[in-house]
């Protein structure tokens, strides 16, 4: 099914909110984030990729999770 105009142009909209809410995410909460979401590394990867636990990761993506619905809230 084709996109219409205004659903490509939401979705655009979209991305770049979650785009900039990312960028304001602490450095190593960004990292986890981006390795979950888009690199689609389990937690147990990610963990042993940077060296911490597979609970620091939860609690990172836990508060990406959380700081993006925040600021998606805030417009």
């Amino acid at each position: 099914m084709n996109e219409t105009p205004y659903q490509h142009s939401l979705q655009r909209e979209n991305n770049v909110l979650l785009k900039d809410a990312i960028a304001q995410f602490p450095t190593k909460c960004r990292h986890v984030f981006i390795l979950h979401k888009f690199s689609g590394k389990s937690h147990k990867e990610i963990a042993a990729q940077l060296g911490i636990s597979v609970s620091t990761v939860e609690k990172h993506i836990i508060k990406a999770l959380k700081d993006c619905r925040s600021y998606v809230k805030s417009f």
